[in-house]
């Protein structure tokens, strides 16, 4: 298992044998960092309107894929499978979005890029099967915000990818997403900034560092804030 950095022309641009080489290399069981796939001022703006959208919305918990809504909730050491701290976000967009018109946007982007690299064709809105990419923002809180080692199934989302809303040593200074594999344990948080994305292959061990442990518990616009788009 390596970790590998790419610069990527997204838009459209990139040559389809480097999205396939791309490919390859996380299907291996490589980490690969996609490099400023988006502008710092961009994912300084998203995080921006989920605070002010969780600003105006109660918390709730709801089964997620019984809901045809935006709802949020927080998590601190919950009754689970897998033990966690943090915030998720989690999004049905349809077609006038409003507030959170940009991170909507970035969604799309993600899910274009996702099919680029793994030839499916699922998107945000559900399919005949019942499929369907389910956009989710997760906030890991300064003080101690962590997600403990857990595994997907690889089928059928293939590669995972995380898109970075904080900068390193701005927002957060420690805890990241760490990888494990054939007794080796990488950790990506310094080639892992803002508005990069990383990949995985779905089926590899992984988990969420903590974040700043040694800060009083934080909750709001400080510790570190991703982007996900599972395939449920």
């Amino acid at each position: 298992m390596k970790l590998l950095e790419r610069h990527l022309d997204w838009g459209g641009k990139t040559p389809v044998a480097e999205l396939k080489a791309v490919s390859a290399d996380v299907m291996a069981g490589n980490i690969v960092v996609l490099k400023q796939v988006f502008p710092e001022a961009v994912m300084d703006r998203c995080k921006a309107m989920l605070l002010a959208w969780q600003a105006e919305h109660p918390e709730s918990n709801p089964e997620r894929l019984q809901v045809n809504a935006h709802w949020w909730r927080r998590d601190i050491n919950p009754p689970s499978k897998t033990k966690h701290l943090f915030e998720t976000f989690c999004f049905v967009f349809k077609d006038e979005e409003g507030a959170l018109s940009e991170v909507s946007t970035v969604f799309e982007d993600m899910g274009a890029i996702w099919r680029a690299l793994t030839g499916r064709t699922e998107t945000m809105t559900m399919d005949a099967g019942g499929k369907a990419l389910r956009p989710q923002a997760i906030h890991y809180p300064r003080g101690g915000g962590f997600f403990d080692w857990h595994v997907h199934e690889l089928a059928p989302q293939g590669i995972g990818l995380i898109l970075g809303l904080s900068k390193d040593g701005r927002d957060f200074e420690s805890g990241g997403t760490r990888f494990r594999a054939d007794g080796q344990e990488l950790d990506s948080v310094k080639a892992h900034d803002i508005g990069d994305i990383c990949l995985f292959r779905y089926d590899v061990d992984h988990s969420v560092g903590e974040v700043d442990g040694n800060y009083p518990l934080e909750w709001g616009g400080t510790g570190r804030w991703t982007m996900v788009l599972p395939l449920m």
